[in-house]
């Protein structure tokens, strides 16, 4: 079983992946296919609704890439996450 800081990292490499062939690669190895992504904004079903999902955000902040400041694994995984377009100050929200 992979620990949470590994599966942390695999997601914020999955929004920062701008190659959809690679993208949906790493989608499919690190998300359940039933897996499910809700926030108050967005929802992702299966794998397919997981790349349309990260591939709207990236159309939509275009050159924005996100970072994790800290990872926390109790009973669910928690980290902040911060999103910055090249160089800038960043803005954060905690998952």
């Amino acid at each position: 079983m992979t620990d949470a800081n590994t599966n942390a990292e695999r997601y914020l490499a999955i929004w920062n992946e701008t190659d959809a062939v690679r993208r949906k690669a790493m989608i499919a190895e690190t998300w359940a296919e039933d897996g499910l992504y809700v926030d108050p904004l967005m929802r992702g079903e299966g794998h397919e609704g997981v790349d349309r999902l990260v591939e709207g955000v990236q159309a939509q902040f275009p050159g924005f890439r996100v970072s994790a400041s800290r990872c926390s694994a109790r009973p669910t995984v928690t980290t902040t996450i911060c999103a910055f377009p090249g160089g800038s100050a960043p803005w954060t929200a905690r998952r």
